[in-house]
């Protein structure tokens, strides 16, 4: 586990999520994506910097929202982006509510422990409450 925390610094830690195969890193106005040695040849390194929103995010999402309806355009935030993201939300619920490491093979759609065991997803009842 590691705890980092800053109040005297005028830089701030930002938010890393470790993957199998790539870190994400994101902090301030910076995002990386640095590959993990084995999969150095599967996963591109990125690095994006200067970002920031431009007014109320939302704001500006609704209205990508809604000129890509009215001309038939791909929205920003579109249906592929929204299930990559949802994917992730479940397999941290389903790891976290069943104490292991979840797996998930995009190519499958099956989800496995460390250890290969198939986990098969949450549904209501699944688990008591927590």
């Amino acid at each position: 586990m590691v705890a980092i925390a800053s109040t005297g610094n005028a830089k701030s830690p930002g938010s890393v999520i470790y993957g199998h195969h790539a870190t994400l890193s994101i902090g301030g106005d910076r995002l990386e994506i640095l590959p993990e040695r084995e999969f150095a040849e599967e996963v591109d390194p990125v690095s994006l910097a200067g970002l920031s929103p431009a007014g109320d995010p939302l704001e500006a999402h609704e209205k990508n929202w809604f000129d890509c309806i009215r001309a038939n355009q791909q929205p920003n935030g579109g249906l592929e982006l929204a299930m990559r993201g949802q994917t992730i939300i479940s397999l941290a619920e389903i790891s976290e509510r069943l104490n292991v490491t979840c797996l998930f093979d995009d190519r499958t759609r099956e989800i496995r422990t460390g250890d290969g065991r198939k986990i098969e997803p949450l549904t209501y009842g699944t688990v008591p409450l927590s």
